[in-house]
């Protein structure tokens, strides 16, 4: 089953740098995001560092949007505690389909630990280790 991004997550295009999750499991996200000439992070038709990595922070984001819809209609704020291991190969260009998979590796109270990877034509372009804090209404 594929669900919008658009329902799962608190960013709006232009900042919006996922389109669909395309697989969810306990432990496993996958997502998929075209790029477009009106995508922002854009330099010389290619897309920035920046937003691959917001790419994988939106993905462990919407992934767990889907997981609360239980006990919360409104998804929840996340923000970025830490990046690790990261790895850059090269930079998708516009019209470029990114297919993002994020496997949880630790959940620790509001905390998720997760490895995401970025594949482009089937190519992993991307890779990190990303620690999620997601925000609790006070």
């Amino acid at each position: 089953m594929k669900f919008p991004a658009i329902d799962l997550l608190p960013q709006r295009p232009p900042f919006q740098f996922i389109d669909t999750i395309t697989h969810v499991t306990e432990d496993e996200i996958q997502s998929s995001f075209l790029i477009s000439k009106q995508s922002l992070f854009l330099l010389d038709d290619t897309l920035s560092e920046s937003a691959l990595i917001e790419n994988m922070a939106q993905t462990i984001a919407a992934g767990n949007s889907l997981h609360q819809q239980s006990t919360t209609k409104t998804p929840q704020i996340g923000f970025i505690g830490a990046i690790k291991k990261i790895k850059i190969q090269r930079s998708p260009a516009v019209h470029d389909l990114l297919e993002t998979t994020v496997k949880t590796l630790h959940v620790i109270g509001d905390a998720r630990i997760a490895e995401a990877k970025i594949f482009c034509n089937q190519i992993e372009i991307a890779s990190a280790e990303l620690t999620i804090f997601v925000q609790n209404k006070l």
